[in-house]
């Protein structure tokens, strides 16, 4: 549309120059007709058509400036009118542009709250998980806890093996054992301390109940204590004996206590260690103290 009124707009304003020129050359002609010829031109049918000629050419180029002149108005007009709707669209355009990037800007806004809330939620979620993963470790150790409350004490094989080899040296040294049958964990217990002396080439005997000694006044109240009792006879050979014995529960983590043996004829007459295992002490690990039991024993 633009092409064409502007292609029409260049032919009228030629056409437009060349009737101004036919209407020059018709004035002129005219004025050199009527100089040459003068009055008597109406008596010579030649100098006549010369007249008539450049009147027509006068009359023809004032007609074609007037034609061109309007056409080349209206041309104008008309691609005055297609820029103003051009300049309109282009501004509805505009505007519309306007409105999309207002869209667009209030879009992004809310892409970027939505982005801020997904960030907090995740930060809340992250929070959250790392309170859970707490309180599942805190819940993780309640339950190890309460299962090594609930688990009886032991010796574990490479452990007796390992008690062994370092108490060897007191070899046929003989180990008295007893368990309090008020609690059947010491039993077990007690059984693994057999165990382990017997692999050390120690003389253990099979573990009794202290109920069947306690009309011996002397080693009673057995149900009152707790932990593993070393008693001894008055020999060098089982004081050290013991003493080794103790170091080696101690060292595992289990609480020992010492003292020096009433003067039972068994205990003065024979050398002779004398373990008995007591209920686990309240509080402590699955059959282990929290650290390790400082033993001292006096002979």
């Amino acid at each position: 549309m633009e092409s064409a009124l502007e292609h029409s707009l260049s032919a009228y304003s030629w056409w437009l120059g060349v009737s101004t020129i036919a209407v020059v050359v018709g004035i002129f002609g005219e004025y050199v007709t009527e100089l040459i010829f003068g009055r008597e031109i109406r008596h010579h049918k030649k100098q006549w058509a010369v007249r008539l000629f450049f009147g027509a050419m006068t009359l023809s180029g004032v007609s074609g400036e007037y034609l061109c002149g309007k056409r080349l108005s209206q041309t104008s007009e008309l691609l005055q009118q297609w820029a103003d709707r051009e300049v309109a669209r282009a501004g509805a355009e505009a505007a519309s542009a306007n409105v999309e990037a207002a869209e667009a800007r209030k879009e992004a806004a809310i892409s970027l709250r939505q982005a801020e809330d997904a960030r907090e939620r995740a930060s809340k979620n992250e929070l959250e998980s790392v309170r859970l993963r707490k309180a599942t470790e805190v819940e993780r150790l309640a339950r190890l806890r309460l299962e090594r409350n609930m688990a009886g004490r032991r010796l574990q094989t490479a452990e007796q093996i390992a008690m062994a080899d370092k108490l060897k040296g007191f070899s046929r040294q003989r180990a008295w054992i007893f368990y309090n049958d008020d609690d059947r964990e010491t039993l077990q217990f007690a059984i693994h301390i057999r165990q382990t002396l017997a692999q050390a080439r120690w003389l253990p005997s099979q573990p009794q109940a202290t109920p069947k000694i306690l009309t011996d006044g002397p080693l009673l109240p057995f149900q009152l204590r707790r932990g593993v009792w070393l008693d001894y006879s008055t020999d060098k050979a089982s004081f050290h004996a013991a003493q080794a014995l103790a170091r080696e529960l101690a060292a595992k983590g289990f609480e020992v206590h010492g003292q020096l043996a009433s003067p039972r004829s068994a205990l003065r007459d024979a050398p002779l260690v004398l373990i008995t295992v007591e209920s686990r002490s309240v509080g402590l690990g699955s059959s282990r103290a929290t650290g390790e039991q400082s033993i001292s024993l006096v002979h």
